[in-house]
């Protein structure tokens, strides 16, 4: 009797449980197909996360529903689904969908069926050439006679049965013409028929992305639903427009400007654009550091498990942990804010005042290259087989890189024709930063079709603290040219990317930035200006060559001279040297100098910080003496 009742009690759970409003209805054989479209995208470096917005009506129970038309390359572990908070998300699952074939024409039922009658004539005319086929070979077999025994063929009898032979064979020749160009007819009457229904022809559906998930709906209803997942089809990077005024009356304005590319498939309209500087394909996990042995290792081992040790000689890695170098041009004068790369990558830095560089962290890079760029010079790649690598740039080939010289005369003239440069162009973009990425939200609706040219959007625009200077090192070449000292860059969090040149309003040229350089000042050429007057003149040489000593001093030197023919003070930069001894026995002592230089005893660097005033001139000298062996010859200036 207890059995019984547990019996019976198991059946009444079992038909409550069978009442339930989660499972009211059986899961249905067909997915609920669903309509969505893109809403919303935040786009990556590599990559973006695609959000679509819609709404299913459903009754309640369990159900498959089919999110259809989405993109091909999906990340199926990034899927997303939210749903309204009543609604559970049981499963989620990805594949494809190829949909609906379009509707044939009915022009194109009657191409086919014309076709076949074509093909069916085709038929009965081979048939008919097989027929002749047939007779002309046994006629050709058995076109030898014999006659009797004893009386043979007369002569007669020869002349009709050839007779006979040569009209049969000739009609049945003629016969097998004919149907040869009947078929070759048709065939071409089939094939125009065949080009005219490949036109007709819809095009084949194409097979998109699908996501298929099932759905446990407490009561009927309409529901809002959001769909999110990764794709790799859409692309950003960053370009710069600097705007600078040649007065320095106020703040730099540089503008992040975003070159979307949108590859997915599918097209965007009127969606809320997100652009990220994160990636969601670079590893989370820190690296760690593994022992690294010199000589013999007996663990390491080639050829699988039973390999033998190897032999290990010789440095820790096969790739340098840092490089380094100077960057000097044609003449080997040494580069300032030249932008030195690990080619393909954002790795680098910038010269400093001597031109030197060095990009750190490269161990874990192998058979790269360095690229070394500059405003007026030829960029430059070349293979790395050293941590030491010393690059020489030509000037002179990229002219279109640098286009304009200073300032226009009217503006210095006359201070009352001078009108302010435009203000910097309207952004569209509101920046966030989060702990370890920024984000730039694009205020206006975005819309780009899949595969379109790339569409640049202007997202923000930064006032950096400006100072005008020139530099000029009239030794090499007796020009001065103009830079532009920006500060407070390096706290934006910015990336590296193309920056172009504007000046009082007007584009002159290109440059790179490195968002990577280690200064907190971005240096900034903009250009040669002629009203800035130098001139370099060696002073008068004297040598001292007494006949009983076995050296000879020298007493050399130079001047420059320095003309601002501006209606404005301005401060250059002026570079110079002196020789640099490299034997103990050469000695080079600075005798006189004018101003406060900066004097650099390694490389015989020196470096004034004038300020001229407006319309005014300066003279700078410098003397020095070389004492050296007779046999030593020394260069006068």
């Amino acid at each position: 009797m207890q059995i019984l009742k547990m019996f019976f009690g198991l059946v009444l759970l079992i038909i409550g449980f069978g009442e339930s409003p989660l499972i009211a209805r059986s899961i249905t054989a067909e997915p609920v197909e669903v309509s969505s479209t893109v809403s919303a995208a935040t786009v990556y470096a590599q990559g973006a996360l695609v959000i679509r917005r819609g709404s299913i009506t459903v009754e309640a129970g369990n159900f498959d529903v089919a999110f259809n038309g989405l993109e091909r390359g999906i990340r199926e572990e990034s899927i997303q689904l939210y749903i309204d908070q009543q609604v559970g998300v049981f499963s989620l699952s990805l594949g494809t969908h190829a949909e609906d074939q379009a509707a044939q024409p009915a022009r194109m039922q009657v191409l086919a069926l014309r076709i076949d009658s074509i093909r069916q004539e085709l038929a009965l005319l081979e048939a008919d050439r097989a027929g002749y086929n047939e007779e002309l070979t046994i006629m050709t077999t058995h076109r030898n006679f014999k006659g009797g025994d004893e009386t043979g063929i007369s002569v007669e009898d020869i002349r009709a049965a050839g007779k006979l032979y040569r009209e049969r064979t000739t009609i049945v020749k003629r016969a097998l013409v004919e149907l040869k160009y009947k078929q070759a007819k048709l065939n071409q009457l089939i094939g125009q028929l065949n080009a005219e229904l490949n036109e007709l022809a819809p095009p084949t559906p194409p097979t998109t992305g699908q996501v298929v998930s099932r759905i446990i709906a407490p009561k009927a209803g309409t529901y809002t639903f959001e769909l999110s997942y990764l794709v790799n089809g859409a692309s950003w990077t960053s370009d710069y427009d600097l705007y600078v005024d040649g007065e320095a009356s106020r703040p730099a304005d540089l503008v992040l400007v975003a070159n979307v590319q949108q590859n997915t498939g599918m097209s965007w309209e009127d969606i809320d654009l997100t652009l990220s500087t994160g990636n969601p394909n670079r590893k989370l996990a820190p690296s760690k550091i593994i022992p690294r042995y010199i000589g013999r290792t007996p663990t390491a081992s080639v050829g699988g498990s039973g390999g033998q040790g190897r032999d290990i000689q010789g440095a820790f890695d096969a790739a340098p942990r840092y490089i380094q170098g100077v960057i000097r041009d044609g003449q080997g004068q040494p580069l300032v804010g030249a932008t030195v790369l690990i080619y393909g990558t954002s790795n680098g830095t910038s010269t400093d005042m001597d031109g030197r560089y060095i990009i750190e962290n490269t161990s874990n890079l192998k058979n790269f290259n360095l690229q070394v760029s500059y405003v007026g010079y030829q960029s430059y790649v070349c293979a790395i087989n050293s941590t030491s690598v010393d690059i020489y740039l030509a000037d002179g080939a990229v002219l279109s890189e640098v286009v304009v010289t200073g300032h226009s005369a009217k503006k210095d003239s006359r201070a009352e024709d001078y009108s302010p440069p435009p203000a910097p162009p309207i952004t569209f973009g509101t920046e966030q930063a989060t702990i370890t990425t920024r984000t730039y939200h694009v205020d206006a609706p975005f819309s780009a079709e899949s595969g379109t040219p790339t569409n640049a959007v202007r997202l923000i625009a930064h006032a950096l603290p400006l100072d005008l200077r020139y530099t000029a090192a009239p030794k090499v070449e007796p020009v001065a040219y103009l830079e532009a000292m920006l500060t407070g860059w390096d706290a934006l969090n910015l990336v590296s990317g193309t920056l172009r040149l504007h000046l009082d309003g007007r584009y002159i040229g290109k440059s790179l930035f490195n968002a990577q350089q280690e200064s907190d000042t971005l240096l900034v050429p903009l250009g040669a200006d002629d009203r800035i007057v130098l001139q370099r003149r060696p002073i008068k040489q004297e040598t001292d060559r007494r006949p009983l000593r076995s050296r000879v001093d020298y007493a050399l030197g130079y001047e420059i001279s320095v003309r601002n023919t501006l209606l404005r003070a301005v401060t250059l930069r002026l570079e110079d040297q002196v020789p640099v001894s490299q034997r103990d026995e050469v000695k080079v002592d600075i005798v006189a100098r004018s101003g406060d230089a900066k004097f650099n005893a390694d490389t015989g660097s020196l470096v004034w910080q004038l300020s001229l005033k407006p319309a005014t001139s300066e003279l700078i000298n410098v003397r020095y003496e070389v004492s050296a062996p007779k046999e030593v010859a020394v260069v006068f200036e």
